[in-house]
């Protein structure tokens, strides 16, 4: 699929739209919620009863400076699921691998909360509407832009919320790799989304996808083994106040300076910096921290993997037609991406890494591209997700009412039952 959207001033549309994130376990912690305006070329069918909302998991990291922004960010805090009362992991297993041992209703409810996420779920939504949208939800188009690895449980939940609670017309969940790639009218791209928590790859080929908590960690470790410069209970500030530490003081380091710390040449440090937390006596952020809080984004972790390794592994997994595409149309979305320095050091990681013996033999590539976007990369999949909801396609591919009430389910990628053709469903 093709997207030639082009952004001018033939139609205005007021829309709502929701990204979705996930940690490790599952969990989604937290929503924000951006209402905006937008403008495009396409035709438009009923713009003003599309809704649109985006999902994210640290807000902290959203800088709004360009003229497509999204016009309100509401939190809203979901409560976090729990084990079973008395319940715990077998010892040496993961919950996640071994759901067989868990009671499904206790699943759920560790899951998703059971009613008391759907509860929050239905008030919040409620109290933006009313509040900030100024619109009743009932009758609307929704457009849910989410992450390819939503758990299926919240995205029942809130489809359950919106459908029951709501009445919405009809909703739509599209992945934000997929969307992305409508802010700049291409179909193909490398789209690599480095979020808080994960940093996610996913080539998109004529438009259809081809199937970090640890800075935090390090910066949080480094500065608590400073002892000179810290104030005592440094190790219990809250991950707001060491987000904004990275955001404010922290950037990406070049490759040649990195080298030489790793061989023990390190070479100057750059200035300190120092940091006020509210009441709190103000202390230094040195230099040596600053510029090696984002090296985790490049050092392999115990399976050898990092972000350029991520790139260059997705590309060769692609068929051989589609290596060259993809290795010039990258495009660097979230938060993370948008830090100093991260895209010429990633542009000099991946140039470096094809001349070794791990990849020269396999990928005959000395060329990658990096697109820009029109928007910051903290908010661009909105943007994306906001153009599509300005297309005639947006009724053709979205789950009505009425087929929900009817069937009580949400189409799925991770099912087989939505993704074989007719003739290949087995009838029992």
């Amino acid at each position: 699929m093709s997207w030639k959207t082009r952004v001018k001033t033939e139609q205005l549309a007021n829309a709502l739209v929701v990204l979705s994130s996930t940690a490790e376990d599952g969990e989604i912690e937290e929503i924000f919620v951006r209402h905006s305006s937008f403008k495009t070329s396409q035709p438009v069918k009923d713009i003003t009863n599309c809704t649109q909302v985006e999902i994210s998991r640290s807000p902290e990291e959203w800088k709004f400076v360009e003229r497509l922004l999204p016009r309100k960010t509401v939190p809203i805090p979901l409560p976090k699921s729990e084990y079973p009362s008395g319940w715990k992991p077998p010892s040496g297993k993961n919950m996640s691998t071994n759901v067989g041992e868990i009671n499904p209703p206790e699943l759920i409810r560790i899951l998703c909360g059971d009613l008391k996420i759907t509860c929050c779920l239905c008030t919040c939504i409620e109290a933006f509407a009313d509040k900030h949208l100024l619109v009743s939800p009932k009758d609307r188009r929704v457009v849910i832009v989410e992450s390819l690895l939503c758990p299926t449980l919240f995205r029942e939940t809130l489809a359950k919320a919106l459908f029951q609670h709501f009445e919405v017309t009809s909703l739509l969940f599209t992945p934000s790799h997929l969307v992305t790639l409508c802010t700049l009218g291409v179909n193909t791209a490398l789209v690599l989304d480095v979020g808080y928590q994960e940093a996610v790859l996913i080539p998109v080929y004529e438009g259809f996808p081809v199937l970090h908590a640890e800075i935090k960690t390090k910066l949080l470790s480094s500065v608590n083994g400073d002892g000179e410069s810290n104030p005592a209970g440094l190790e219990n500030l809250l991950d707001e106040i060491v987000e904004d530490i990275k955001v404010r003081t922290c950037f990406v380091t070049s490759l040649e300076r990195a080298k030489k710390a790793e061989e023990g040449n390190a070479p100057p440090p750059p200035p300190d910096v120092s940091y006020s937390v509210g009441g709190l006596p103000s202390f230094n952020i040195p230099g040596r921290i600053r510029e090696q809080a984002f090296e985790v984004l490049f050092q392999p972790d115990g399976d050898g993997n990092s972000i350029p390794t991520m790139i260059l592994d997705s590309i060769l997994k692609c068929s051989i037609d589609m290596r060259r595409p993809l290795a010039e149309n990258i495009l660097l979305i979230g938060g993370t991406a948008m830090t100093p320095g991260f895209k010429a050091r990633l542009l000099a990681e991946l140039k470096h890494l094809v001349l070794t013996s791990k990849y020269s033999s396999k990928i005959a590539l000395q060329t990658f591209k990096f697109h820009t976007p029109p928007a910051k990369e903290n908010y661009v999949a909105w943007l994306g997700g906001a153009i599509f909801g300005g297309t005639d396609i947006l009724a053709a591919r979205s789950l009505t009412k009425e087929v929900y009430m009817k069937t009580n389910e949400v189409p799925d990628w991770a099912s087989l039952d939505y993704n074989r053709r007719d003739d290949e469903k087995i009838s029992l």
